[in-house]
């Protein structure tokens, strides 16, 4: 099993909108749709995400997003597809990857 984790800082209501299109977004994957804001390449990369968790810390403003896999190879693939994603607007900044 391999891990990514990504913080964020956000207020409420940003971390609020951004864990809502995270959840549409899985939602669609499971269907077999590709969302409307994620490209072909992105999605591809994803493939091989076998689980996502969000933890949110209201008090700071920090969420934490860890993007499971079970290859080295697929998580490799899966960060370079987040890399190209960020929140949409003034919502949370993502600070850092590990």
């Amino acid at each position: 099993m391999h891990v990514r984790i990504a913080e964020f800082e956000a207020d409420a209501a940003s971390i609020d909108q951004m864990v809502d299109g995270v959840r549409e977004s899985l939602q669609q994957g499971r269907e077999g749709d590709t969302p409307e804001r994620m490209t072909e390449e992105q999605r591809e990369g994803l493939s091989g995400v076998t689980r996502v968790m969000m933890m949110v810390d209201r008090d700071s403003g920090k969420l934490f997003s860890l993007t499971f896999t079970e290859t080295e190879d697929e998580l490799r693939r899966a960060d370079e597809a987040l890399n190209t994603m960020s929140p949409p607007g003034d919502g949370p900044k993502r600070t850092a990857v590990g």
